[in-house]
């Protein structure tokens, strides 16, 4: 027979308190990696500056060629950052990458095209 303090439905040795999970002070925070979007404003910046400057018929400056440059730069640390932390932005940062390319070989033409007509 079992004693009356003891319930037939816990197991003997069971223990009332359970341990408790702590629980994070600070939430991890939500939205797109920063990289990302520096990344992709990067390179949509270069092609606004590149369209406006086009259809004013002006060159473009020397520091334009720096946007592009931001862009990859930024695009490979944030896939890095969103591989490694598993925080969304990837997809951004891939396509800041894939525009900043194309903006770099469309400077590469633009310049080897100039040199070209140059010595004509």
């Amino acid at each position: 027979m079992s004693d009356p303090g003891e319930h037939e439905s816990e197991p003997a040795g069971a223990s009332a308190v359970e341990p408790v999970a702590p629980k994070p002070s600070v939430e991890p925070a939500r939205g797109p990696n920063a990289l990302a979007v520096v990344s992709l404003v990067a390179a949509l910046a270069y092609f606004a500056v590149a369209i406006v400057l086009g259809l004013a018929s002006r060159t473009a400056p020397i520091w334009l060629a720096g946007l592009p440059l931001i862009a990859v730069f930024a695009g490979y640390a944030a896939r890095a950052q969103t591989m490694r932390n598993g925080r969304g932005g990837s997809y951004l940062a891939l396509l800041g990458l894939v525009l900043g390319y194309i903006a770099l070989a469309l400077l590469a033409f633009g310049l080897t095209l100039a040199l070209l007509t140059a010595r004509s």
